[in-house]
């Protein structure tokens, strides 16, 4: 059905504090130069644009700016008007004129979520490609209180899950 106005307002909600002007961290991680992102981006310049796409949907783009090594973070990020839901992709790249310092870890959700004693969190994904029969099948994971979940490949975009997932 439609969403309700709490929903949206949760949703609302949820992209200022993570994603908005005054985030105090954004829900992506990773570790450059042996540093966790937590202790490293509120150090980097941050500059932050939002535009309208349409009636629907909104983009902003933080930027995190590492003037020391010239490494950038960028996080895309569309919130819609008509649906509680955000995405974001997370971009690195070197804006300097030497080799940048190692990058590893990175997380593209790297968050609690706080439920109570019954799940309240179903993650959907999909397998990635190994070559076999069940390559790309859908797959969906209740969360339970304490539990975790790593989606990640070895190397290749799509190999055992593919990067793509929602809650």
């Amino acid at each position: 059905g439609e969403p309700t106005s709490a929903e949206m307002a949760h949703s609302s909600a949820w992209v200022e504090e993570h994603l908005g002007p005054e985030a105090s961290r954004p829900p992506f991680s990773f570790v450059y130069g042996e540093k966790a992102s937590a202790d490293l981006l509120p150090t980097w310049e941050r500059a932050q644009t939002t535009t309208e796409l349409d009636r629907r949907r909104t983009q902003r783009t933080v930027r995190y700016s590492d003037a020391d090594t010239g490494m950038e973070v960028r996080c895309e990020v569309v919130a819609y008007t008509d649906y509680p839901g955000v995405e974001w992709t997370v971009y690195f790249s070197n804006q300097g004129d030497a080799d940048t310092l190692i990058l590893e870890d990175v997380y593209a959700l790297d968050m609690s979520l706080t439920a109570d004693e019954r799940p309240r969190f179903i993650v959907h994904h999909a397998r990635g490609s190994m070559m076999v029969t069940n390559d790309f099948e859908p797959l969906s994971q209740w969360m339970r209180r304490n539990s975790h979940l790593k989606i990640f490949s070895n190397g290749m975009s799509s190999s055992e899950a593919l990067p793509f997932f929602n809650i």
